[in-house]
């Protein structure tokens, strides 16, 4: 299955997308993730990058999972989403440690 090339774009839209469809206002959003209105609706519209901590506060606040937001399908293989998730956080300049234990 081919995935969803990572665009600052997709994101800004599928947060958006989300929020609509769980019928809250970006002032809604906003207070629950602690931004004012403006710096959320510089996320939404893509004139601001967003910070992973920021993207989970998202998640959180519209009651969905990351990979909801980043568009992969829960049919995709754990192996698949692991590998994607990573994919995008290098791309965004994250380093990912795996865990030796």
């Amino acid at each position: 299955m081919q995935l969803n090339k990572y665009e600052p774009e997709f994101l800004a839209h599928r947060i958006k997308t989300l929020r609509e469809f769980r019928g809250k206002t970006q002032i809604q959003v906003a207070k629950c993730i602690n931004v004012s209105r403006r710096t959320y609706i510089d996320i939404e519209s893509n004139k601001s990058d967003i910070k992973l901590s920021t993207l989970y506060r998202i998640c959180n606040c519209l009651k969905c999972e990351i990979t909801d937001v980043l568009g992969i399908s829960k049919k995709d293989n754990d192996s698949m989403m692991g590998n994607r998730i990573i994919e995008i956080f290098e791309k965004n300049g994250l380093m990912v440690v795996k865990n030796t234990k």
